[in-house]
């Protein structure tokens, strides 16, 4: 089983692979709206680095948001094109889970959170268990208050981590660990991916979409009217 893995969510532009005999590779780039640009050649060399070709990959895995429109299109569509040019299944995977997984803390509950337009974030509730986490939130888009309110519920009761590229908008008495990262561990993405694809978890090419939560400012834009 090979699998090759894309992550254009977030700051950092990421590809893996984790090869049959369980080598695994990843290379990244700072994103600077030159995803598009880069994302191509960055996978024909790490593809070169492993000593593969587009015809060994079994499954290519994305994360599919939330998180930057932009980078979430160019990921997405990247991912959707190789898979179908080399009939290999697709799996998505959740920024927000990943964050959750990536994280290394003490707390029973962690809370991933990625601001979506000032003063609102996306965000999730997840409980750490001894080899997985439980969904206790799933994925949602909240003003900053509202992501304040529900992790104070959560904290009343159990120990709360903050984490994510926005981890530091919550007021710090009522997390137990802040633990900011600007992007997901390629390493989770790929183990994740790993397990979808034991499971049967897996998408056909066309089926792959990027998890967005809310429009963009663009399209709200759009759709106010112009003064007179």
């Amino acid at each position: 089983m090979t699998i090759l893995a894309i992550d254009t969510s977030l700051e950092d532009v990421q590809v893996g692979v984790l090869r049959s005999d369980g080598l695994e590779l990843i290379r990244c780039f700072k994103h600077k709206r030159d995803a598009l640009q880069r994302l191509t050649p960055l996978i024909r060399q790490i593809l070169t680095e492993a000593e593969l070709s587009a015809r060994d990959i079994g499954y290519v895995a994305c994360v599919v948001g939330p998180g930057s429109f932009t980078g979430l299109r160019v990921g997405v569509a990247a991912a959707k094109a190789l898979s179908d040019a080399v009939s290999a299944q697709t799996v998505g995977l959740s920024t927000l889970e990943l964050l959750a997984q990536s994280v290394s803390c003490n707390s029973e509950i962690i809370v991933p959170l990625i601001e979506a337009v000032p003063g609102e974030l996306y965000s999730a509730v997840y409980r750490r268990g001894s080899s997985s986490i439980e969904t206790l939130v799933p994925a949602t888009v909240k003003s900053a208050q509202d992501v304040h309110s529900l992790i104070a519920s959560f904290a009343s009761e159990s120990s709360v981590a903050v984490t994510g590229p926005a981890a530091g908008s919550v007021t710090l008495d009522i997390v137990l660990e802040c633990v900011p990262l600007a992007s997901v561990d390629m390493r989770a993405a790929l183990k994740s991916a790993r397990l979808a694809a034991d499971t049967g978890r897996t998408l056909d090419a066309m089926s792959l979409q990027p998890v967005y939560l809310r429009v963009s400012q663009a399209e709200i834009r759009a759709h106010i009217p112009e003064s007179r």
